[in-house]
């Protein structure tokens, strides 16, 4: 089975039930958030938990999973409305401006590295007030790539411009 992390995927089960246990634990929590890059996040035993569960439903290639490990920690509250991308761009009710501005969304899409890929998406994560689906975005961190860059300018500059 290839890795899919949609809402019906075993794999999106085991994110999900990882990242409300992670919730509840904030020892493990607070060690992941402390990392700033990835490799750090490889020194933390709640990932090598997500990476074992996961496991479980296949052969499966850590790639970018540190990535979203560690991204996931700064995630408060899942909301399954809209993508990354789409949150980036709606305006918060009474607001008239975008929570990412264009300028920071362009810059994004130029990431380059995983440490920088990551380093961006917490600040991003901050600007949205820890609010992410969490879904969308394990996918998208972890197959990212031109595919999921063009998806998101789409989702961003065609996302509706109130809540």
């Amino acid at each position: 089975m290839s890795l899919s992390f949609s809402a019906d995927s075993p794999h999106a089960k085991t994110l999900l039930e990882w990242f409300e246990d992670l919730r509840d634990n904030r020892g493990d929590r607070a060690a992941l958030r402390r990392c700033h890059q990835p490799l750090e996040v490889l020194f933390v035993p709640a990932y090598h938990h997500l990476y074992q569960k996961l496991r479980q439903h296949g052969d499966l290639q850590p790639g970018r999973l540190p990535v979203v490990a560690g991204l996931l920690a700064h995630v408060k509250q899942h909301q399954g409305r809209h993508n990354l991308a789409q949150q980036m761009a709606i305006p918060e009710q009474g607001a008239s401006k975008p929570p990412v501005s264009e300028l920071r969304f362009r810059r994004l899409l130029q990431t380059g590295s995983d440490d920088e890929l990551f380093a961006d998406l917490r600040r991003m994560l901050e600007l949205l007030e820890g609010t992410a689906n969490i879904f969308s975005l394990a996918n998208d961190v972890y197959f990212w790539g031109d595919k999921v860059r063009r998806s998101w300018a789409y989702d961003y500059f065609g996302a509706p411009t109130t809540q």
